[in-house]
C-alpha cells in the first residue's frame, strides 16, 4: 500500500482525560488519506491503557512509548521519525481538530507549493467551554514578523515532511521545553522555508487552570535564549536587540493580572467575532 498523505503526530503525557475526545477528532476527518502516530511520553496515568483500547480495530494509529519522560520536543521527534505522509500534522493530545482540519490545509499546500507549512486559526476552551477565537495577524509572515512573538499558531499547523527534516526536526534542549515551536518556526525562516497562515478556525486549543500554572519564570528565561539564537540566525541584529528581553518584562506582571487580560481579551474576541 502506498503510504498515506497525512502523518498526525501526537506527543501524550499524562492525557488520558482528553484523549477520547482528541483521537475522535482525529477519526472524524473527511480527508481520510491519514495515519496517526501518538508517542505516549511515560504517562503515569491510564493514558497507554486508552491508547491501547483506542488502537483495537484502527489500524492507522500508530503508538509509541517511551521507557522514561523525555519531553516534547523528543517525543514529537521519535513520531516524525515514524511518520510516512507527505504532510505532517501537529496535534496536542488534549485538543480537537474540526471535521475538515485536514481537508483544507492539504488542499492549501498542494496549491502553494513554495510554503513548506501552513498554520491556521483556532478557538480557546476549556472545561466550560469555548471562551475566545484566535486569528493569525498575518497571511505571509516575513523573519521581522518573529520580532513580537511567532506569527504562527504551533498546534494547527501542518508541515511538508521535507522540511522538519531538513532542519533535524524539533530541537531538544533546555530551554525549548516549553518554546520548542517558537525555536523550530524561526529555524526553519533561517534555512530559507516560508509558512503561511489561513484565517479559518480549524482547530480547538484546550487552555485551563493547568496551563496558566506552568507559566513559570524560568521559561521566560528560557524564551529569552530562544529569541537570541533565533534572531542571530535570521540576521535581524541589531535591530532584534531590544526584542530579546521581552519575554522577562512581561513575566514580572502577576499571573493573576496576566489571566484577567486574558480574559477580557477573549471575551471582546468573541464578541467581535460574532457580530
Amino acid at each position: 500500500m502506498p503510504p498515506p498523505r497525512v502523518s498526525v503526530v501526537i506527543a501524550a503525557f499524562n492525557a488520558g482525560r482528553w484523549l477520547d475526545a482528541c483521537l475522535t477528532s482525529v477519526r472524524q476527518q473527511t480527508f481520510r488519506d491519514w495515519e496517526a502516530i501518538i508517542c505516549d511520553d511515560a504517562s503515569t496515568d491510564d493514558t497507554a491503557r486508552l491508547l491501547a483500547e483506542c488502537a483495537r480495530g484502527e489500524p492507522r494509529l500508530r503508538i509509541l512509548k517511551n521507557e522514561m519522560n523525555l519531553g516534547n520536543a523528543a517525543s514529537i521527534n521519535r513520531c516524525l521519525d515514524a511518520a510516512s505522509g507527505t504532510y505532517i500534522a501537529i496535534q496536542d493530545a488534549d485538543d480537537v481538530s474540526l471535521p475538515d482540519r485536514l481537508a483544507v490545509l492539504v488542499e492549501f499546500l498542494d496549491r502553494y507549493h513554495m510554503l513548506a507549512f501552513a498554520s491556521s486559526g483556532m478557538f480557546l476552551f476549556d472545561d466550560r467551554g469555548t471562551y475566545a477565537f484566535r486569528q493569525p495577524r498575518r497571511a505571509l509572515p516575513t523573519r521581522w514578523s518573529f520580532l513580537y512573538s511567532t506569527p504562527f499558531f504551533h498546534a494547527p499547523t501542518m508541515f511538508r515532511r521535507g522540511c522538519l527534516k531538513a532542519v533535524g526536526g524539533y530541537r531538544q534542549a533546555r530551554e525549548t521545553r516549553r518554546g520548542l515551536d517558537f525555536d523550530l518556526f524561526m529555524r526553519l525562516y533561517a534555512a530559507g522555508f516560508r509558512g503561511g497562515n489561513l484565517p479559518a478556525c480549524l482547530y480547538g486549543y484546550r487552555v485551563g487552570p493547568e496551563a496558566l500554572r506552568r507559566r513559570r519564570y524560568r521559561f521566560r528565561i528560557d524564551e529569552t535564549i530562544i529569541r537570541y539564537k533565533g534572531y542571530r540566525a535570521l540576521r535581524l541584529f541589531p535591530w532584534a536587540l531590544p526584542f530579546v528581553p521581552k519575554p522577562l518584562l512581561a513575566g514580572a506582571i502577576p499571573l493573576a493580572t496576566m489571566a484577567r487580560i486574558g480574559r477580557q481579551l477573549g471575551r471582546t474576541s468573541k464578541k467581535a467575532t460574532e457580530q
